[in-house]
């Protein structure tokens, strides 16, 4: 049974390796036979899940309390699955560019081959191990541009993300002093019955506060727009789409290792004001790219109070928004990686008359605006649904939480304008109209039509996802008139607010304060140290 969780992780690895040593462009076809031989894998692994659920598969001859184990349960299946369209996704979109580059081939699906394993690992050590070589191949995807810019920006994400994990290190650490294994199933049998101590509130600290890190919340996000920024379009899809959720899962199962509360509402406060503080950075922004990094940040901010609350219904909130967003961020960045390819600037006040010039790709760039806004019948809604609901008996966190919303439309009223018609400052850089018709080929979009169908299947079919996590989802109402109007009237004053100061000069000074607002590393190494001071005293 070991022999599939295996060929997932090491057929990419070994294909990787293959298409590297060979260097030819035939082998680099590999890729798509790796990609398909996956998806048969998984439908595989479906078949025989009933069977593989939940069991601790260990690698060689050694015991349970000491080996390298695999396990698959119904969240990983769910991951694993996103994982490998996602990939598909990537792929497709980076295959014209890239095609003939055997190293970013490698590097693509080496990428693919450790995040697979991360999703499966079952003992503390091969995490660590796991999470260190994603962070190390993501960063050299992030400069893989080799540019100034690329260079300091993977640097400054290896380096913040190497301090991460070295805090994971010390407590993993702890905890196999605590119960004398790496196994994650045994241990976290074992913390559930010793009395809570320091060493036991040590080791959550620590480990929590290192995949933060991963997952960018607050205070120590500030990797994610650098890294997305200077990242191809592809490489920060993925990491947008994907990536970062690594960190989300991981913080999920560290959530179940410790088996009962331990901070009591942290991580819900602290998702609040990294949604905040996102939103506030993403309206201040120009660059096409930054303005979505940020929004991915403002996101993982709702992410992070549904999950937070486990074994909560607003816990399967946070959940659903997590695969949702995988979708339609995805989308939008890969868009925006077109765009910026044809018109050659990344300014969005430069990009305009794109619904003229890329009429199929724009109504695919709505689908995702309007997903990520959580408008009705699009599959941003479903999560945001369940969290206002749950949220609606706290009024102060319900206002809180809709004051994001509200930023968020603003955010993509703003991207909006790449619909204008061009104007002076925009038509240097108009593509050339006799080539529009050519560049709107469903061919050369076929990734971002298939990621804007997923966004209007996954509204309806997103019990499919309940079915494969085994969870029973709360009641969510797709035909819900109060829904509707609330919705509507956040529009439009979102619309009142973004055309009153965001499309005017009137706070154009604190915006411009905010977007210029660079925070260097021994800052944020600063931060990191404060976000574990105050989880200390919020144990205490």
């Amino acid at each position: 049974m070991i022999t599939y969780p295996l060929l997932m992780v090491f057929l990419p690895i070994i294909s990787a390796i293959f298409i590297y040593i060979m260097g030819k462009s035939w082998a680099n076809r590999l890729v798509f036979a790796t990609q398909l031989a996956l998806s048969l894998l998984y439908l595989q692994l479906i078949a025989i899940f009933p069977v593989l659920n939940s069991k601790s598969l260990v690698i060689g001859d050694w015991t349970l309390q000491s080996g390298i184990a695999l396990k698959i349960d119904n969240l990983s299946m769910a991951f694993i699955g996103l994982a490998i369209f996602m990939w598909w996704m990537v792929i497709l979109y980076a295959w014209p560019i890239y095609k003939k580059d055997n190293k970013f081939l490698f590097f693509l699906l080496f990428l693919e081959g450790t995040f697979l394993g991360l999703l499966m690992v079952n003992d503390l050590f091969s995490m660590f191990v796991f999470i260190d070589i994603i962070t190390i191949l993501s960063a050299i995807l992030v400069v893989y541009k080799k540019d100034g810019w690329s260079l300091r920006s993977g640097l400054y994400y290896l380096m913040i993300n190497s301090m991460g994990m070295l805090t994971y290190l010390m407590g993993f650490v702890i905890v196999y002093m605590l119960t004398g294994t790496l196994n994650w199933d045994l241990a976290t049998e074992r913390l559930s019955v010793l009395p809570l101590s320091p060493s036991i509130y040590a080791a959550y600290i620590l480990m929590s506060a290192s995949v933060s890190v991963k997952a960018a919340f607050f205070p120590t996000f500030n990797w994610l727009s650098r890294a997305h920024g200077s990242a191809p379009a592809s490489i920060s899809a993925l990491l947008s789409g994907l990536l970062v959720k690594g960190g989300l899962y991981a913080f999920i199962r560290i959530q179940e290792l410790f088996s009962r509360p331990m901070m009591g509402d942290f991580f819900f406060h602290l998702g609040l004001i990294t949604a905040l503080s996102g939103v506030i950075f993403a309206l201040s922004q120009k660059d096409i790219k930054q303005m979505l990094a940020f929004s991915t940040i403002s996101q993982i901010g709702l992410m992070l109070m549904g999950i937070s609350q486990i074994q909560t219904n607003i816990y399967y909130g946070g959940l659903i928004h997590l695969f949702n967003h995988a979708l339609f961020k995805a989308l939008l960045f890969l868009g925006a990686g077109i765009l910026i390819n044809h018109y050659k600037t990344r300014r969005l006040t430069q990009i305009r008359g794109v619904f003229q010039a890329f009429p199929l790709l724009s109504v695919t760039l709505f689908i995702g605006m309007l997903s990520i806004t959580g408008a009705p019948f699009f599959n941003g809604y479903i999560g945001k649904y369940i969290l206002s609901t749950e949220l609606a008996s706290k009024p102060l966190y319900f206002s809180l939480y809709h004051l994001v919303n509200l930023g968020t439309i603003m955010t993509y009223m703003k991207f909006s304008q790449i619909f204008f018609l061009p104007n002076e400052e925009s038509k240097p850089f108009l593509p050339d109209p006799k080539q529009w018709g050519k560049m709107d080929r469903p061919r050369h979009i076929i990734p971002s039509l298939i990621l804007a169908f997923s966004c209007l299947f996954a509204t309806f079919g997103f019990s499919f996802l309940g079915n494969l996590v085994q969870a029973d989802f709360p009641t969510v109402r797709l035909f819900s008139a109060t829904k509707y109007v609330h919705w509507s009237l956040t529009v439009i004053l979102a619309y009142i607010l973004t055309k009153a100061f965001i499309f005017t000069d009137r706070i154009t000074h604190i915006l411009h304060a905010i977007r210029e607002v660079k925070i260097p590393f021994y800052h944020t190494a600063y931060m990191f140290i404060l976000l574990l001071a105050s989880m200390l005293v919020f144990a205490w």
